[in-house]
């Protein structure tokens, strides 16, 4: 995606195009014709609407033209997410695309009131293949908690991971754990009653202050769980 946008943003300059494209994908990016594709964005532009989708056997584009120069609400910090956001209509906290590539020709200074010339490509994929390689479960953390737990005891699990997808495809890999930790099996001599999923979700906000959120799901054991368990022991990784 990077080398597409690269391509995509040579060819914009020469025309004079700033904006916003965003690119929908029903196919994996790696067979992709790269020139076909940036073509196609930037015709996007003669199109009566470009703002509206154009639907191509690969997937969709669109385009919204930005000024030439773009005032912020305020000074910021150079691609903040402040500035991704009033810019590139890029949310860093809760994305709604799987990744954006940007470019802004002041770039040089670290504070910035205005950009000038912007070009920026946001996009997502949808295609069966690489929804399945992102939703990936993380069983196998469970599997390497459960096996440190000595023969003969009970032990309580906690899983935690980085998420920072989509709203959609967050949601998948929960369900997939859920649904492969339903048929879980592990040795006879020990017990796992309760056991925790925390989600992390680390970023920046605003101008680049650090920000953290975890969501936690419980797990109880239907054979020898109790829900009780929870008020007992930390239901969170970073707790006071």
């Amino acid at each position: 995606m990077r080398d597409l946008f690269l391509r995509l943003r040579g060819k914009a300059d020469r025309r004079g195009l700033h904006g916003r494209f965003s690119l929908r994908l029903d196919v994996e990016a790696s067979v992709l014709d790269r020139e076909e594709v940036v073509a196609c964005l930037v015709s996007q532009r003669l199109a009566p609407h470009p703002e509206r989708e154009l639907t191509y056997p690969w997937g969709r584009t669109a385009f919204v033209e930005l000024p030439r120069r773009l005032d912020l609400q305020g000074p910021t910090r150079l691609y903040s997410p402040r500035m991704l956001e009033d810019v590139f209509g890029w949310r860093s906290d809760l994305p709604a695309w799987d990744g954006l590539c940007c470019w802004i020709d002041n770039a040089q200074a670290l504070t910035m009131s205005d950009v000038r010339r912007p070009v920026g490509l946001i996009w997502d994929n949808t295609s069966a293949s690489a929804m399945k390689r992102r939703t990936w479960a993380p069983t196998s953390l469970f599997g390497a908690a459960t096996n440190q737990i000595p023969p003969g005891e009970f032990g309580i699990v906690y899983i935690t991971y980085l998420e920072g997808a989509r709203e959609d495809v967050a949601d998948l890999r929960v369900n997939a754990f859920l649904e492969r930790i339903k048929a879980w099996e592990h040795a006879g001599n020990i017990h796992i009653p309760i056991a925790l999923l925390s989600r992390l979700y680390a970023r920046p906000l605003n101008h680049g202050q650090p920000d953290l959120i975890e969501s936690t799901i419980r797990l109880c054991s239907e054979a020898y769980g109790h829900p009780v368990l929870f008020e007992q022991f930390p239901t969170t990784i970073f707790t006071r």
